[in-house]
């Protein structure tokens, strides 16, 4: 018995097998630590804050694009490794090469429609002050302190009011992902923001 194992050891090795499985995995591993970028940065700069050090606002952006980049090569390392499968594979290594495609296409989605909603007419808004200043009632279901706002002067927000929790909160570019936020338009909202910018103006 001992020595079917040892054999077997021995040609896993020499055959290349055992190698290509760990480059397999150093790969699908560097691809998600690139995936986790968001989580990554607000671990990093919670940690930061914590200590008094200077935080850097403008690397939100660079860090979602870093996430897409992370996504689509999970995706792409899981069909390559699909379509190096036999059909004799046991239903686990089948399992292990569909779930990171899986996990790489939904959050390749949640990152395109943050790159598809965050522009320089987008920011986080502390929904609780203003709704402590101004009557907001076309928001019933948003029951965050914070959202993530599109604001264009006299029109109505295009918001996104997350339901649990927001990353690169300390940010440029403030990330809820998809699919846990509600998204709407207020205009009651807009509104109050439009009379914050006339007095901000008044008071220069």
């Amino acid at each position: 018995m001992m020595g079917a194992s040892v054999t077997y050891q021995f040609n896993l090795i020499f055959t290349n097998r055992l190698w290509r499985k760990a480059e397999y995995m150093a790969l699908l591993f560097l691809a998600t630590c690139l995936m986790a970028a968001p989580v990554l940065m607000t671990v990093y700069q919670g940690v930061m804050a914590a200590r008094g050090n200077p935080i850097t606002m403008d690397s939100g952006k660079l860090v979602i694009w870093l996430a897409l980049i992370g996504s689509i090569l999970v995706a792409g390392i899981g069909a390559f490794k699909l379509r190096g499968l036999s059909q004799r594979s046991s239903f686990s290594a089948v399992g292990f090469a569909v779930m990171p495609i899986l996990i790489g296409l939904v959050s390749a989605i949640a990152v395109v429609k943050q790159l598809a909603f965050m522009d320089e007419n987008s920011a986080m808004v502390n929904y609780r002050a203003i709704k402590q200043i101004a009557e907001i009632t076309d928001m019933p279901d948003c029951k965050s302190d914070i959202v993530l706002a599109h604001y264009e002067y006299g029109q109505p927000v295009v918001y996104r009011c997350p339901k649990a929790y927001v990353l690169n909160a300390l940010t440029s570019n403030p990330f809820v992902p998809w699919p846990d936020y509600i998204e709407g338009t207020s205009v009651q909202l807009g509104q109050a923001m439009d009379q914050f910018n006339e007095q901000a103006k008044n008071e220069q």
